[in-house]
């Protein structure tokens, strides 16, 4: 049941990309990449994935994942591995000017899902997450 909470509360912060440059990446690549570098922990790599706008919600990510390694290393570490195994399903696109919209669920693998709603932006030729949004 704890391990479950954990998973939960990580994917209510987040879920889901690597790399430091996205020139030739897609939004949609840009925002697997964002998750799945943040799953890895990889906290320096998803900032430079996104806007600093976000920097608060990566830090929100890596307080929560911290708090639960003190708690209960054991218990974080499976959630750690059920993030880093999530999946990201892109639903539904939205163009507007340098913008997207891109609504998506983020699954784990364990049954947990999570509705999500990005807004990517266009930047000097790259594509950033600008911000990301529960979907009821």
């Amino acid at each position: 049941m704890k391990i479950r909470y954990i998973i939960l509360a990580a994917l209510c912060l987040t879920l889901s990309g690597c790399g430091s440059k996205s020139p030739d990446l897609n939004p949609e690549d840009v925002l697997k990449s964002f998750h799945s570098t943040l799953a890895a922990g990889d906290f320096e790599g998803a900032e430079k994935l996104c806007k600093p706008s976000m920097h608060g919600y990566i830090n929100d990510y890596k307080d929560v994942l911290e708090k639960q390694r003190a708690m209960n290393k054991g218990a974080a570490d499976i959630a750690t591995e059920a993030l880093s195994k999530a999946e990201v399903i892109i639903s539904d696109i939205e163009k507007e000017k340098d913008l997207r919209m891109i609504s998506y669920t983020i699954e784990d693998g364990y049954g947990n899902r999570k509705d999500k709603t990005a807004v990517m932006k266009e930047v000097e030729g790259e594509w950033k997450v600008k911000e990301i949004k529960d979907r009821q």
